[in-house]
C-alpha cells in the first residue's frame, strides 16, 4: 500500500530508490505486491528484497508510534 501512496520524496527514503525508480514506480501504480516491482526495468531481485525488508521496518516503526 506505502508505494501506491508515497509521494517522490517518501520513496526516495527507501533504500535503493533514486529519483529514475521513484517516477518508474509511480509511473507503474498501483500495484497489488511489491515483487510486482522486478517487473520494471532496474528492479531485480535484490532492490525488491531491499525495498520488502525497508518497507516492513518502516510499518512496524509506523504501527509502534500509534496509541
Amino acid at each position: 500500500e506505502m508505494l501506491n501512496k508515497a509521494t517522490r520524496e517518501e520513496l526516495h527514503l527507501l533504500q535503493g530508490v533514486e529519483n529514475v525508480r521513484a517516477k518508474a514506480i509511480i509511473d507503474a501504480r498501483p500495484f497489488e505486491r511489491l515483487n510486482e516491482l522486478m517487473l520494471l526495468d532496474g528492479f531485480g531481485e535484490k532492490t525488491v528484497q531491499k525495498l520488502v525488508t525497508t518497507a516492513m521496518l518502516q510499518h512496524e516503526v509506523s504501527a509502534g508510534e500509534q496509541p
